[in-house]
């Protein structure tokens, strides 16, 4: 009989305990929704704010654009003496309707959002038989929009 050693067996490898495996997991899953988070915060909602802000400003461009027409509409017509009363009407109705959809579509508390109200809470103190004083109340303020329109999507 030789006296040859016995193999010794082979070391299993070492395995990790279910416990390691779902710490390492739940430490995954969340590292990763962390960083789903700040990628949704920094590329996404920014994308997302300046579509809704081109499309309220586009729907108030809209708007302010079909008001004065009516105004010009009616302060044109030459089958009738034109009324003043009227055109006022026909101008506040058309700015407030297209104020309106592009309040709906703004983001909340955006300064275009701001400046809308700002529109909506000149309705309160303005009529039509005001005549100059309205369109030039109501005017300064649509312009105001248009200004924090431009200032959106330029960036600022």
């Amino acid at each position: 009989m030789s006296s040859a050693p016995t193999p010794k067996p082979a070391a299993k490898p070492k395995r990790f305990s279910n416990w390691t495996i779902a710490v390492t997991a739940i430490a995954v899953i969340f590292v990763v929704s962390i960083g789903a988070t700040v990628y949704f915060g920094t590329v996404i909602k920014p994308g997302q704010d300046l579509e809704a802000t081109k499309q309220a400003c586009a729907t108030f461009a809209a708007g302010k654009d079909a008001a004065e027409k009516a105004f010009l509409d009616e302060a044109s017509r030459t089958d009738q003496a034109p009324s003043e009363l009227t055109a006022v009407t026909n101008y506040m109705a058309q700015l407030y309707k297209g104020t309106d959809a592009a309040f709906k579509q703004s983001v909340d508390s955006s300064d275009v959002q701001n400046a809308l109200v700002q529109v909506s809470v000149k309705r309160l103190s303005v009529q039509a038989n005001q005549g100059q004083d309205a369109l030039m109340t109501l005017d300064t303020a649509a312009t105001d929009v248009t200004n924090a329109c431009a200032a959106a999507l330029a960036g600022k």
